[in-house]
């Protein structure tokens, strides 16, 4: 007999069993509450512990019919609760979408999304960019019914941002007008945008403001695209002054939205080497009370009656020379023409004069100290200036100023339409020169952004040097028609060689030849001793300031401009007299 075990049934269904959980899917997806779909690879995971029953229910969380935009993603969430309202985790709820508008761009973030300890599963849709109704259906292999979802998709109503820019330096660095330049705030954040450089990428809204009361109004934008908003503050000469940047910044839909970006004043590198021209007027020192004028004025005068220096030079050299043996000689021929010698000199000056009178000679004198007044009353500097950081003091600067050239201009022979270096008298400096090296240095700072404030210093001047080349070697032969190069032979030219002879006590005297030997060489050397007291230095005491621009937006200093030097000139032998310089200076390449 054969007996059936009872046991044997239940084992091929457990076999069964085991092949149909065999066939199935190894991996699962599941959301874990934080939006993002995952992949769960653990093909051990329960079924719901109720095997017969039928009656879940899956709800929306969310709106079934909901409204939203192009471009939108709108998020969507169902609950699987069991028929005794029991939440239901970890349980796989499927997402698809069964009708659309057409749009490639069109998706949901998960085709499944896994139930949250609450029961709820949660889903994005991506609308993409197409109007019309979308419909996506929500489904549980056991619930009973899906959810489906409507999504009317529209045109999005658009918005506008009106932008303006506070600043609060206008005082000290008043800006020209500011630059308003919008780009996409994804690929161009503020932190990836330097101040002094706008970014290489086209940038895709602009507008420009006059003032800072002004605004700009961006209108039909869409409230979707963020924007990074950038100000820059221009100054005179177009240079970037001040920056501003705001992050993200969006419409709002149908309506305005005010944005105002706060700009900050930039900092401007002052130090660097600097070619400089300066104009020095020192018409107060030159004038007849100046430092200076005062000794022309005197050499001047020592030659401007010549007429009595000549004839006392020829009756004394007569005396001397025909009557007198001696300052002793007490014969009646030289008592006799020591006592003519007063009425002699009276006459031959008398004489002189009237000859002078008759060749201008007072009109040639006049013109000396005119045209040498006027030379020398205005002087061009070129010089290379160095400004560093002094190692004591946050801001303290130092300066080397170093004159290269000095310039000046004779311009009697020049028209209004000459060129502009008509008359130029140049005067090269450094250490190989006649003139020699000159050099100043001074302390400084840069305040109120870009002022540069020079303190007091002194600088010693060699200028009656210059005076008496520019005198010898310029005016003196231009009004001689090159045949003088002195003082004293632009008296032997203008009037020696135009006098005559003399008869004094039966003695035929050659006015000429005596003029040209002995009077015109005391009058030179009078004039010249005169002169002389320039070749000692002249001490020039000035402070300063100037205005600092950067010109091609690098924050570093490209001109020196509007720049000042107040101060006196002064000799050891007299009252101080005013003077003033400009100048001008562009940095070197």
């Amino acid at each position: 007999m054969i007996r059936t075990s009872s046991w044997m049934p239940s084992l091929a269904a457990l076999m069964l069993l085991l092949g149909a959980a065999a066939c199935g899917e190894s991996s699962v997806h599941y959301n874990t509450g934080d939006g993002v779909t995952r992949v769960d690879t653990n093909p051990d995971r329960d079924p719901p512990t109720n095997n017969d029953a039928r009656g879940y229910m899956l709800s929306a969380v969310s709106q079934t019919d909901q409204g939203t935009y192009i471009g939108e993603s709108l998020e969507l969430q169902v609950r699987l609760a069991s028929d005794q309202g029991e939440v239901t985790p970890d349980e796989a709820i499927t997402f698809e979408i069964i009708a659309e508008t057409g749009s490639t761009q069109t998706r949901l973030q998960s085709n499944s999304s896994f139930t949250n300890a609450q029961g709820i599963a949660t889903n994005r849709l991506l609308v993409g960019d197409a109007l019309g109704t979308i419909r996506v259906r929500a489904t549980h292999s056991w619930a009973d019914d899906p959810v489906d979802f409507t999504i009317n998709v529209g045109t999005i109503p658009l918005g506008a941002l009106r932008i303006g820019a506070s600043y609060d330096r206008s005082d000290v660095a008043p800006l020209s007008f500011v630059q308003l330049r919008l780009w996409d705030a994804v690929q161009q954040p503020c932190s990836s945008i330097p101040t002094f450089t706008p970014p290489a990428s086209a940038h895709l809204l602009e507008a420009d403001l006059a003032d800072l009361t002004d605004t700009a109004l961006f209108e039909g934008l869409n409230p979707n695209d963020r924007y990074t908003v950038v100000a820059y503050g221009r100054g005179a000469f177009d240079q970037i002054m001040a920056f501003g940047c705001a992050d993200e910044v969006s419409a709002e839909p149908d309506a305005t939205t005010d944005v105002m970006v706060d700009l900050t004043l930039l900092d401007l590198m002052p130090t660097g080497v600097y070619d400089v021209e300066s104009y020095w007027d020192f018409r107060e020192a030159i004038s007849s009370t100046g430092a200076i004028g005062s000794t022309i004025v005197g050499a001047i005068e020592a030659i401007s009656n010549p007429g009595r220096a000549i004839a006392r030079e020829a009756i004394d050299w007569a005396i001397g020379r025909f009557f007198c043996d001696s300052d002793f000689d007490i014969s009646d021929a030289c008592l006799t023409a020591r006592g003519l010698r007063g009425t002699a000199i009276n006459q031959v000056e008398d004489i002189i004069n009237d000859q002078i009178e008759d060749i201008a000679f007072f009109a040639s004198m006049m013109a000396i100290g005119q045209d040498l007044n006027d030379t020398i009353s205005q002087m061009k500097i070129e010089s290379i200036l160095t400004i560093s950081n002094k190692q004591v003091g946050e801001g303290e600067l130092r300066g080397v100023d170093s004159w290269r050239a000095m310039t000046f201009y004779w311009r009697r022979n020049c028209t209004d339409t000459s060129p502009a270096d008509c008359g130029e008298i140049r005067f090269g400096l450094g250490s190989g020169s006649e003139i020699g090296a000159l050099e100043s240095e001074w302390d400084g700072r840069l305040i109120d952004y870009n002022r540069l404030e020079i303190d007091g210093h002194e600088m010693t001047v060699p200028y009656g040097l210059v005076i008496l080349q520019i005198l010898n070697e310029t005016i003196i032969p231009g009004l001689t028609n090159g045949n003088a190069n002195s003082i004293s032979g632009a008296l032997s030219y203008w009037v020696c060689d135009s006098l005559g002879s003399f008869g004094f006590s039966g003695v035929q005297l050659n006015l000429q030849s005596l003029c040209n030997t002995f009077a015109a060489p005391i009058l030179g050397t009078m004039a010249n001793q005169y002169l002389a007291n320039l070749e000692f230095s002249i001490n020039l005491f000035v402070e300063g300031e100037g205005l600092m621009y950067d010109t091609d937006s690098d924050g570093v200093t490209d001109l020196i401009n509007e720049g000042l030097f107040l101060g006196e000139v002064r000799r050891d032998d007299g009252p101080p007299t005013e003077m003033e310089a400009t100048f001008e200076g562009v940095r070197q390449p």
